[in-house]
Protein backbone atom coordinates (compact mmCIF):
# COMPACT_ATOMS: atom_id res chain seq x y z
CA UNK A 1 0.00 0.00 0.00
CA UNK A 2 1.43 3.35 -1.09
CA UNK A 3 0.41 7.00 -1.26
CA UNK A 4 -2.43 6.89 1.28
CA UNK A 5 -4.82 9.81 0.76
CA UNK A 6 -8.14 11.12 2.07
CA UNK A 7 -8.24 9.06 5.25
CA UNK A 8 -11.70 9.87 6.66
CA UNK A 9 -12.85 8.43 9.99
CA UNK A 10 -16.27 8.54 11.58
CA UNK A 11 -17.05 7.62 15.17
CA UNK A 12 -20.56 7.29 16.59
CA UNK A 13 -21.41 7.06 20.28
CA UNK A 14 -24.95 6.03 21.23
CA UNK A 15 -26.15 6.78 24.77
CA UNK A 16 -29.18 5.87 26.89
CA UNK A 17 -32.18 8.22 26.42
CA UNK A 18 -31.84 11.53 28.24
CA UNK A 19 -28.05 11.43 28.42
CA UNK A 20 -27.69 14.52 26.22
CA UNK A 21 -30.05 17.33 27.38
CA UNK A 22 -30.67 19.02 24.03
CA UNK A 23 -33.02 21.72 25.35
CA UNK A 24 -30.60 22.69 28.10
CA UNK A 25 -27.73 22.97 25.63
CA UNK A 26 -29.80 25.16 23.31
CA UNK A 27 -31.19 27.36 26.09
CA UNK A 28 -27.76 27.89 27.65
CA UNK A 29 -26.18 29.09 24.42
CA UNK A 30 -24.35 25.85 23.89
CA UNK A 31 -24.42 26.17 20.12
CA UNK A 32 -22.44 29.41 20.17
CA UNK A 33 -19.97 27.92 22.64
CA UNK A 34 -19.38 24.88 20.40
CA UNK A 35 -19.10 27.02 17.26
CA UNK A 36 -16.54 29.27 18.90
CA UNK A 37 -14.50 26.48 20.46
CA UNK A 38 -14.12 24.47 17.25
CA UNK A 39 -14.41 27.25 14.63
CA UNK A 40 -17.28 25.56 12.80
CA UNK A 41 -18.25 27.29 9.56
CA UNK A 42 -21.94 26.43 9.72
CA UNK A 43 -24.70 25.17 12.01
CA UNK A 44 -28.15 23.77 11.30
CA UNK A 45 -30.91 22.57 13.61
CA UNK A 46 -32.79 19.60 12.20
CA UNK A 47 -36.18 19.31 13.86
CA UNK A 48 -37.23 15.87 12.58
CA UNK A 49 -36.53 12.70 14.53
CA UNK A 50 -36.33 14.38 17.92
CA UNK A 51 -33.99 17.13 16.77
CA UNK A 52 -30.31 17.26 15.93
CA UNK A 53 -27.62 19.91 16.05
CA UNK A 54 -25.41 19.68 12.96
CA UNK A 55 -22.05 21.45 12.68
CA UNK A 56 -19.77 21.40 9.64
CA UNK A 57 -16.13 22.23 8.80
CA UNK A 58 -14.32 23.01 12.01
CA UNK A 59 -11.14 21.91 13.71
CA UNK A 60 -9.62 20.87 17.02
CA UNK A 61 -6.18 22.10 18.05
CA UNK A 62 -4.52 19.77 20.57
CA UNK A 63 -2.10 20.75 23.31
CA UNK A 64 0.82 19.88 21.01
CA UNK A 65 -0.63 22.22 18.31
CA UNK A 66 -1.72 19.28 16.15
CA UNK A 67 -4.81 20.31 14.19
CA UNK A 68 -7.59 17.82 13.45
CA UNK A 69 -9.98 18.80 10.67
CA UNK A 70 -13.59 18.09 11.68
CA UNK A 71 -15.74 17.58 8.59
CA UNK A 72 -19.03 17.37 10.48
CA UNK A 73 -20.47 16.76 13.91
CA UNK A 74 -24.02 15.81 14.86
CA UNK A 75 -25.42 15.95 18.38
CA UNK A 76 -28.78 14.34 19.17
CA UNK A 77 -30.68 13.36 22.31
CA UNK A 78 -28.83 10.07 22.59
CA UNK A 79 -26.17 10.15 19.89
CA UNK A 80 -22.97 12.02 19.01
CA UNK A 81 -21.54 11.40 15.56
CA UNK A 82 -18.36 13.00 14.28
CA UNK A 83 -16.30 12.69 11.08
CA UNK A 84 -12.71 13.86 10.74
CA UNK A 85 -10.06 14.01 8.06
CA UNK A 86 -7.73 11.71 9.94
CA UNK A 87 -7.75 8.69 12.24
CA UNK A 88 -10.39 7.23 14.54
CA UNK A 89 -8.21 8.22 17.49
CA UNK A 90 -8.42 11.84 16.31
CA UNK A 91 -12.19 11.50 16.01
CA UNK A 92 -12.30 10.16 19.59
CA UNK A 93 -10.28 13.13 20.81
CA UNK A 94 -12.61 15.55 19.02
CA UNK A 95 -15.73 13.95 20.51
CA UNK A 96 -14.13 14.02 23.97
CA UNK A 97 -13.33 17.71 23.49
CA UNK A 98 -16.89 18.51 22.38
CA UNK A 99 -18.32 16.60 25.35
CA UNK A 100 -16.03 18.47 27.74
CA UNK A 101 -17.09 21.76 26.16
CA UNK A 102 -20.77 20.91 26.68
CA UNK A 103 -20.74 19.02 29.96
CA UNK A 104 -17.44 19.85 31.62
CA UNK A 105 -14.90 17.23 32.65
CA UNK A 106 -17.67 14.85 33.82
CA UNK A 107 -18.85 14.27 30.25
CA UNK A 108 -22.36 13.03 29.27
CA UNK A 109 -24.73 11.78 31.95
CA UNK A 110 -24.01 8.12 31.11
CA UNK A 111 -21.45 5.95 29.32
CA UNK A 112 -22.22 5.10 25.69
CA UNK A 113 -24.08 1.88 25.02
CA UNK A 114 -22.53 1.51 21.57
CA UNK A 115 -19.42 2.94 19.92
CA UNK A 116 -19.26 2.37 16.17
CA UNK A 117 -16.78 3.45 13.53
CA UNK A 118 -16.42 3.70 9.76
CA UNK A 119 -13.33 4.56 7.72
CA UNK A 120 -12.57 5.29 4.09
CA UNK A 121 -9.41 6.13 2.18
CA UNK A 122 -7.74 5.94 -1.20
CA UNK A 123 -4.41 4.25 -1.79
CA UNK A 124 -2.28 2.75 -4.52
CA UNK A 125 -2.33 -1.05 -4.25
CA UNK A 126 -0.01 -3.45 -6.02
CA UNK A 127 -2.52 -5.23 -8.27
CA UNK A 128 -4.63 -4.49 -11.35
CA UNK A 129 -8.39 -4.04 -10.93
CA UNK A 130 -9.19 -7.19 -12.92
CA UNK A 131 -7.36 -9.32 -10.36
CA UNK A 132 -10.24 -8.62 -7.97
CA UNK A 133 -12.73 -10.39 -10.20
CA UNK A 134 -11.06 -13.37 -11.86
CA UNK A 135 -10.34 -13.96 -15.52
CA UNK A 136 -13.80 -15.24 -16.48
CA UNK A 137 -15.72 -12.27 -15.17
CA UNK A 138 -13.16 -9.81 -16.52
CA UNK A 139 -13.47 -11.41 -19.96
CA UNK A 140 -17.25 -10.99 -19.76
CA UNK A 141 -16.92 -7.30 -18.87
CA UNK A 142 -14.53 -6.58 -21.73
CA UNK A 143 -16.39 -8.58 -24.39
CA UNK A 144 -20.00 -9.65 -23.83
CA UNK A 145 -21.01 -6.67 -21.71
CA UNK A 146 -19.45 -4.12 -24.07
CA UNK A 147 -20.95 -5.82 -27.12
CA UNK A 148 -24.37 -6.18 -25.52
CA UNK A 149 -24.48 -2.53 -24.46
CA UNK A 150 -23.31 -1.09 -27.79
CA UNK A 151 -25.88 1.41 -29.11
CA UNK A 152 -26.04 2.94 -32.59
CA UNK A 153 -22.67 1.41 -33.34
CA UNK A 154 -21.04 3.21 -30.40
CA UNK A 155 -19.21 0.99 -27.91
CA UNK A 156 -19.37 2.06 -24.26
CA UNK A 157 -16.38 1.94 -21.97
CA UNK A 158 -16.34 0.87 -18.35
CA UNK A 159 -16.45 4.10 -16.40
CA UNK A 160 -16.69 2.96 -12.80
CA UNK A 161 -15.97 -0.34 -11.05
CA UNK A 162 -16.92 -1.08 -7.45
CA UNK A 163 -17.37 -4.20 -5.35
CA UNK A 164 -19.71 -4.04 -2.37
CA UNK A 165 -20.04 -6.66 0.35
CA UNK A 166 -22.94 -6.31 2.78
CA UNK A 167 -22.21 -7.19 6.41
CA UNK A 168 -25.04 -8.11 8.79
CA UNK A 169 -24.60 -7.96 12.56
CA UNK A 170 -26.60 -9.83 15.20
CA UNK A 171 -27.82 -7.42 17.88
CA UNK A 172 -26.76 -8.46 21.42
CA UNK A 173 -29.54 -8.85 23.98
CA UNK A 174 -28.19 -6.00 26.10
CA UNK A 175 -28.77 -3.62 23.18
CA UNK A 176 -32.19 -5.02 22.31
CA UNK A 177 -33.25 -4.19 25.87
CA UNK A 178 -32.54 -0.55 25.01
CA UNK A 179 -34.44 -0.79 21.70
CA UNK A 180 -31.17 -0.59 19.75
CA UNK A 181 -30.56 -2.63 16.61
CA UNK A 182 -27.27 -2.95 14.75
CA UNK A 183 -27.75 -1.94 11.11
CA UNK A 184 -26.10 -3.68 8.18
CA UNK A 185 -22.86 -2.15 6.89
CA UNK A 186 -20.86 -2.36 3.67
CA UNK A 187 -17.27 -3.02 2.74
CA UNK A 188 -16.53 -1.46 -0.66
CA UNK A 189 -13.52 -1.32 -2.95
CA UNK A 190 -13.03 -0.05 -6.46
CA UNK A 191 -10.70 2.02 -8.61
CA UNK A 192 -11.00 5.75 -7.90
CA UNK A 193 -13.27 7.29 -10.58
CA UNK A 194 -11.63 9.50 -13.20
CA UNK A 195 -8.17 8.17 -12.34
CA UNK A 196 -6.47 5.99 -15.01
CA UNK A 197 -6.80 2.31 -14.11
CA UNK A 198 -3.08 1.96 -14.77
CA UNK A 199 -2.37 4.01 -11.63
CA UNK A 200 -3.90 1.26 -9.47
CA UNK A 201 -5.50 3.77 -7.10
CA UNK A 202 -8.43 2.35 -5.15
CA UNK A 203 -11.13 3.78 -2.90
CA UNK A 204 -11.83 1.52 0.07
CA UNK A 205 -14.44 1.89 2.82
CA UNK A 206 -15.17 -0.36 5.80
CA UNK A 207 -17.21 -0.31 9.03
CA UNK A 208 -14.07 -0.30 11.18
CA UNK A 209 -11.73 1.99 13.07
CA UNK A 210 -8.95 3.46 10.98
CA UNK A 211 -6.20 1.25 12.40
CA UNK A 212 -8.23 -1.87 11.58
CA UNK A 213 -9.21 -0.46 8.20
CA UNK A 214 -5.59 0.05 7.14
CA UNK A 215 -4.67 -3.44 8.33
CA UNK A 216 -7.56 -4.87 6.27
CA UNK A 217 -6.37 -2.97 3.20
CA UNK A 218 -2.84 -4.35 3.63
CA UNK A 219 -4.20 -7.89 4.03
CA UNK A 220 -6.40 -7.41 0.96
CA UNK A 221 -3.40 -6.35 -1.12
CA UNK A 222 -1.39 -9.33 0.10
CA UNK A 223 -4.21 -11.82 -0.54
CA UNK A 224 -4.91 -10.57 -4.08
CA UNK A 225 -1.22 -10.66 -5.00
CA UNK A 226 -0.83 -14.18 -3.61
CA UNK A 227 -3.97 -15.31 -5.44
CA UNK A 228 -2.65 -13.99 -8.76
CA UNK A 229 0.47 -16.18 -8.43
CA UNK A 230 -1.51 -19.43 -8.19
Amino acid sequence: MEDLQDLISQVVRLYPPGSIPMNTILAAGGVRVIEAAFKFNSFAMVESGGGAMQFTHGHLVAADDHKTIILNATIEERRIMLTVLGTSAEADDAIDAICETIFGEEGPLADPLVVAAETSCSACLDFDWNELYGSGFTRFLNTSLIAGCTTEGVEPRILHIEMTFGLKYTTPTRLEEHAIGLSAKNFTIGPVPKVPLSERRYQIASPTRSEDHLRIVEELEKSVKEGAKK
